[in-house]
């Protein structure tokens, strides 16, 4: 996975896309930090559990949430079967009869 510090520290050429980046990494920490608070997030050791069910307004946005940095969800999220979201996504268009 991407370090976003990486992609932050490259983005510090482009001051307004610096800043941007600096907003989204504030609002999905700001976010983790509240569903910590409330227990909807339990830390334990490395990783956050979700201890009940939580929506979002986007994959992207729960995984964001989860990293603290901005994240695409879409390719982050995996099933047990190691398929990304994006993957599964598409595997419903198919049996469903629509196309993306």
């Amino acid at each position: 996975m991407p370090d976003p510090r990486r992609w932050e520290q490259s983005s510090l050429d482009h001051p307004q896309l610096a800043d941007t980046v600096r907003r989204r990494r504030q609002v999905a920490s700001t976010l983790r930090n509240t569903l910590i608070e409330k227990g909807v997030l339990l830390e334990e050791g490395d990783f956050l559990i979700f201890t009940s069910d939580y929506s979002f307004t986007s994959a992207s946005a729960a995984a964001a949430t989860v990293i603290g940095a901005s994240a695409n969800g879409r390719i982050l999220w995996k099933l047990p079967d190691g398929r990304t979201y994006a993957d599964w996504e598409t595997s419903q268009d198919v049996t469903n009869g629509t196309s993306s």
